[in-house]
This record gives structure tokens, sequence and C-alpha cells, in this order.
């Protein structure tokens, strides 16, 4: 994160109706526009809830059409948010990567979707070595 989102998020936990407390109440509430989580997004990844991350991201960029899905806006939040390789958002940027490289240039797509599956795998040769620690 850089700092001046670090500035940027500090800025709006003071901020008594964009704090997280209160961002949380209005996505409960139903806000689910593009503004409102470029602004939801980071405060939660901030606060380290990363299951929440996944389900707020998701449940925005899993409904929308590639066309949608490939705009600088949402290609900014899967690049910052989405990290499963089997998500609909990855599995939308791997069949459609030459939209994707239009947008963002190959080798910054070309970049997440390795670092995506590098870090699944990772994840999940963990999660073995770890239930087979306990048998």
């Amino acid at each position: 994160m850089e700092k001046r989102d670090s500035i940027q998020i500090n800025t709006l936990a003071l901020t008594p109706d964009r704090n997280l407390a209160a961002l949380m109440k209005h996505y409960r509430d139903g806000e689910r526009d593009a503004d409102f989580l470029k602004q939801y997004l980071p405060v939660l990844s901030a606060a380290y809830m990363q299951e929440e991350v996944k389900q707020v991201a998701g449940a925005y960029l899993d409904v929308l059409s590639v066309d949608e899905m490939a705009t600088e806006e949402n290609w900014a939040l899967i690049k910052s948010y989405v990290r499963d390789p089997l998500s609909v958002p990855l599995k939308t940027v791997m069949a459609h990567r030459g939209k994707f490289y239009a947008l963002a240039g190959q080798e910054a797509v070309d970049a997440k979707l390795t670092k995506s599956i590098v870090d699944g795998e990772m994840h999940a040769s963990m999660a073995f070595d770890k239930e087979l620690r306990q048998r």
C-alpha cells in the first residue's frame, strides 16, 4: 500500500460516515456502486479482513460482463483485491486476455495471472502440509 493510500485510509477512519463501521453498515444496507467499493475495499484490506475483501470484490465483479469488467476502474479492483486464480474475474481475464492486454498491457496482466496462480498453489501446498502434520 502506498503512503498516499495509507493517509487516505487513516483520514477515512476519522470521518464518522466513512470509517470501517459506517462503511460496513452501508454495505449491509445494500450500497454496491463502484465508487463506494473503491472506498470500502481498501479499508477492509487495511483492517486485514481478507475474507470480506474476497466476498465484497467477488459479489461486485462476478456478475459483470466481459466488457463491464474490462475497464480501468474494474481492472484496478481485480489487480488489487482478487487473488483466487479460480475466481470468476480471473477466469474472465484469462479467457479474454487480449481485451485486458489492450487495457492494462500484457506485462501487467500476465504478472497478475502468474502471481495469482503461484500464490494459489503455495496456499494449497501449505494447507496440505498442515493437514498431513495434524494426522
